[in-house]
């Protein structure tokens, strides 16, 4: 109230704050590094410090002109709303006159079912046209796609995905088991794919809508804005970072982790508002949260902090079903921790050493923060500081006694959980886009609710209803406008891998019958880090030789060409082939195939190799280079 004195009687204040709050948010998308460069270094270069304080300040510049903006609409609107008497009954039919004029009322309603009815048709378009691009081109690529070279696409039961020396347990790997019936084609693996995209959309819809029906007291008017909401902020997941990647990579665990737990908080919803069907929402949403856990393992803290909230801060106004529900959640996770704990620690010994340990060893919060931006993570971002407001009001309630909305503990779980998840890859030193995809599930209802409860606060008046269907329209477009760029840029990447890599193995197939295929080693110089040396370099060379054992359909042999003598040949005892550090070693009666890997091409490579014969050449994520070397 005291603001709103001031506001009363010094209205500039509004205007100020207005454009305080314009400048701000402008200036995190106008300040790039390369304008930084150009005009505010002095020789027109940032060094790596001077990039991590500029994402910084731009970090800051948004969060503080986005609370500007929304406080000043705000006070903004409860300020002018007294003075729009006569405008509101015009809105609604009626004049001051007395003379009914219900045009300008009508208008309304159909601008809002108009912009409705386009957003749903919007988002139906994203959806098809990103089905299309996940089938599209249908081809394998150098990928982890090469463990099913040697199991579902041979007939075979896929491989255990728990595996004690990389830290990884995710027994629900075997899921493309399934389509060993409908054989070998890309297709089939790529139409699996676009069906659990589809499912993670339309959960996630559906989850939203559920907010906006039961969840919140509005009119039909206000539920039409809302739902527009819902479309545009799918669109927006849509074409966030990473997401196209997983649901068009073959073998990642994400997408059906992703289906899991879209269902989970879709079920969990439904079930605290439908008491006719509670107990059987209640046990499939536990049943697909549990589900997730094993798909990919840091869901279980993402589950378990989401349920937190409302299990320990409304436990005595919980019924009991509910209450039983969340006790289940925490015990499943808990059941997670031993199993964990008995198929991977135990064997182990320890917590070290295991695949991603050592991989980012200089990571700080900074280069997370900065990882972020750069990959335009802005739901992550956004979580961060609702996450510090919620968890501070949370305990200002608790220290005054207040009472807190059980509703809206359950989307700050939601919340925490996801930004959770998120963080947890900051803990294991990973910089990855696909692994911070799953949190957006969990982010993107939550942010729906606050929204939501934004637009019920102002519904009562006739401008708050235009600026709600205006944030409603602008935000999510402006957020899909500005990843768009990602998104394409992740459509062509797929693409031209799916259209060169196969190809250019099945090139070189008919030299295999004469040929003898080497793998080169490149040299020390050309190793970023000691990750990248050992546990990359050989997972690269390992699905070259599945692909083309796959390809040619026989037994291949092969030699890796190690004159600097660089890796540790103890991982070879699942290939059949040997090292050798000099050509003579290899046979002369035959020539030779070498495959310089990616690595190489980033030194000076091997001069003896480089200056033979190129026979073909991908590009994209796994570049290698082919050459015949006749000797």
């Amino acid at each position: 109230m005291k603001t709103l004195g001031m506001t009363r009687k010094y209205p500039s204040i509004v205007f100020i704050g207005l454009l305080s709050g314009l400048t701000g948010v402008a200036s995190f998308f106008v300040v790039t590094p390369d304008f930084a460069a150009k005009f505010i270094s002095p020789n027109g270069y940032i060094t790596e410090q001077g990039l991590i304080d500029l994402d910084y300040c731009r970090l800051l510049s948004l969060i503080a002109g986005c609370y500007l903006l929304i406080r000043s609409v705000m006070v903004g609107v409860r300020l002018v709303g007294p003075s729009f008497t006569e405008f509101r009954k015009s809105m609604a039919g009626a004049s001051t006159e007395g003379t009914p004029k219900p045009y300008l009322g009508f208008a309304l309603r159909c601008l809002v079912r108009l912009v409705m009815w386009c957003s749903f048709l919007l988002v139906s378009f994203f959806v098809i046209y990103t089905i299309y691009y996940i089938v599209a081109d249908a081809n394998w690529v150098f990928g982890d796609e090469h463990l099913l070279l040697t199991s579902t696409l041979v007939g075979k039961p896929t491989e255990s995905l728990i595996v004690p020396s990389t830290m990884r347990f995710a027994p629900l790997g075997f899921e493309y088991d399934i389509l060993i019936p409908f054989g070998n084609a890309p297709y089939v693996y790529y139409s699996w794919e676009s069906l659990k995209f589809l499912i993670i959309v339309i959960a996630t819809l559906v989850s939203m809508l559920v907010v906006a029906h039961s969840y919140l007291k509005v009119d039909e008017e206000v539920l039409s804005i809302l739902k527009s909401a819902a479309n545009f902020m799918v669109m927006g997941l849509i074409v966030s970072p990473g997401l196209f990647f997983v649901v068009s990579e073959v073998i990642t665990m994400e997408p059906l982790q992703m289906v899991f737990v879209s269902l989970f908080i879709l079920f969990y919803l439904l079930a605290l508002k439908i008491q006719s069907l509670k107990s059987f929402l209640l046990i499939s949403s536990f049943a697909c949260g549990t589900l997730a856990f094993y798909c990919k393992e840091p869901t279980f803290g993402a589950v378990l902090i989401a349920v937190s909230p409302p299990l320990l801060l409304s436990w005595r106004s919980i019924d009991k079903r509910t209450r039983t529900y969340y006790i289940s959640m925490v015990v499943s996770c808990l059941c997670f921790l031993l199993m964990f704990y008995i198929f991977i620690i135990r064997p182990r010994g320890s917590l070290e050493g295991g695949y991603h340990v050592g991989r980012l060893t200089d990571f700080s919060f900074a280069k997370y923060l900065s990882f972020l931006v750069y990959y335009k993570f802005w739901l992550i971002l956004l979580a961060i500081p609702i996450t510090a407001y919620r968890l501070l009001a949370t305990v200002f309630c608790l220290a005054t006694k207040r009472r807190i909305d059980p509703d809206l503990l359950i989307f700050d779980g939601l919340m925490y959980g996801g930004l959770a998840y998120a963080f947890s890859f900051f803990l294991l030193g990973i910089m990855e886009v696909h692994y911070f995809v799953p949190s957006f599930v969990f982010i993107v209802p939550a942010a729906f609710y606050y929204y939501s409860r934004l637009v019920v606060l102002v519904q009562r008046s006739s401008p708050g209803r235009w600026i709600a269907l205006f944030v409603a329209v602008t935000l999510p477009t402006i957020y899909t406008v500005h990843t768009f760029d990602i998104y394409d840029w992740q459509q062509e990447h797929v693409g031209k891998c799916r259209r060169t890599h196969t190809p250019a193995l099945q090139a070189i197939l008919p030299e295999l019958e004469r040929s003898h295929l080497v793998l080169v080693v490149p040299e020390m110089g050309a190793f970023a880090s000691e990750f990248e040396k050992t546990a990359v370099l050989h997972w690269e060379y390992y699905t070259i030789i599945k692909f083309v054992e796959f390809l040619s359909a026989k037994e291949l042999t092969w030699n890796i060409y190690d004159p600097d003598r660089v890796i540790d040949e103890t991982w070879l005892h699942a290939l059949d082939g040997e090292v050798v550090h000099s050509l003579d070693q290899l046979s002369d009666d035959r020539g030779v195939m070498a495959v310089l890997a990616s690595f190489a091409l980033k030194g000076e490579a091997h001069e003896e190799l480089c200056n033979d014969s190129e026979v073909a050449e991908t590009m994209g994520l796994f570049p290698v280079t082919f050459r015949r070397i006749t000797r």
